[in-house]
């Protein structure tokens, strides 16, 4: 069978409950899920747990593994095997090193603020399997989605998937603020042509609804979830939402929303598809209002309904008039 551009798949038994490594953690994980702290994702015959920035677990059929990349910098860039079974005090010490190591990068002063801590401040609202999530938003179905391009014999990584009530799936890439790849100064951002590549993937749409079709149930049944419905749509093209520093001052904020969204802009990616996502921990904005869909100016209370509904109106119109 020839390969899709997207694999989500598992080959064993759907429970983990039982599983050789993690089973004594099992409880703990389920919870934690539904709690909004860490976030299961499944993978081509696995499943990866992730948590404050970093992939805390990669399970498969039968082990367990963790990399060092994600918890410290003082080791080797390398997978480490969870020896069996998986005990709560070691699980809540990947935990503890994965959050200290990736606040520490935070605090560091060195604005290194790595994308998959900025998309773990959403799990707890957006995840479709927490108990917490708020149920008017989107649902946030998957991370670090990596999807083959055959044409150029490599993978491709979009940041986040969400689900919507009418079944459609939307991809959004996220970029920090003084990301170069979103702030050249010349043509227009780095980030432009990764998105156009991401977009020309979509166009492979039976592959990713396919693939997710799966996922509803495998991952419900692995953690005793509820599970979700298969998509029936993919959204086409790829939002590209933007969160500032908390230092961000009000001429820097002025600058981007005025300068740096025009080019973007200017590069085929329309201004509406580039979303201001406010400020990761604290409202930057003093003076200046923040846009309706940052509700307080900070990026925990995002409103993606809104902005959604936006998006996709604007293309539908766009449609429209270009079959017109």
């Amino acid at each position: 069978m020839a390969k899709r551009i997207l694999e989500r798949s598992w080959n064993k038994k759907y429970e983990l409950c039982n599983h050789p490594v993690i089973k004594g953690v099992f409880d703990d994980i389920r919870e934690d899920i539904r709690a909004g702290c860490v976030f299961p994702a499944l993978r081509e015959k696995e499943i990866h747990l992730y948590h404050e920035g970093g992939r805390i677990l990669r399970i498969t059929a039968m082990s367990a593994k963790s990399n060092s990349a994600y918890y410290s910098k003082d080791k080797e860039n390398k997978e480490v095997p969870i020896e069996k079974p998986l005990t709560k005090s070691k699980y809540d010490q990947i935990k503890r090193e994965c959050r200290e190591f990736n606040c520490g990068r935070l605090a560091s002063g060195k604005q290194e603020y790595k994308e998959l801590w900025i998309v773990s401040r959403l799990f707890k609202r957006f995840s479709i399997w927490s108990s917490v999530a708020d149920p008017v938003q989107p649902k946030l179905i998957d991370v670090e989605v990596r999807i083959r391009d055959f044409q150029a014999d490599t993978w491709r990584k979009i940041d986040l998937l969400f689900l919507d009530d009418a079944k459609r799936l939307t991809f959004v890439e996220v970029k920090r603020q003084y990301d170069v790849r979103a702030r050249s100064p010349r043509n227009f951002p780095e980030v432009v042509c990764q998105i156009k590549k991401y977009e020309n993937l979509l166009k492979n749409d039976a592959d990713i609804r396919i693939a997710y079709s799966e996922v509803g149930r495998i991952l419900s049944q692995a953690f005793g979830l509820e599970g979700f419905e298969p998509p029936q749509h993919i959204f086409p093209r790829v939002p590209l939402l933007i969160c500032r520093n908390n230092e961000t001052n009000e001429h820097e904020h002025a600058e981007w929303l005025n300068e740096r969204l025009a080019i973007c802009a200017e590069g085929k990616i329309h201004s509406d598809l580039v979303i201001d996502g406010g400020a990761i921990d604290e409202c930057v904005y003093k003076n200046t209002d923040p846009l309706d869909w940052c509700l307080k100016g900070t990026w925990k209370n995002l409103d993606l309904n809104m902005v959604f509904q936006k998006i996709h109106c604007r293309e539908k119109v766009s449609s429209i008039e270009g079959t017109a």
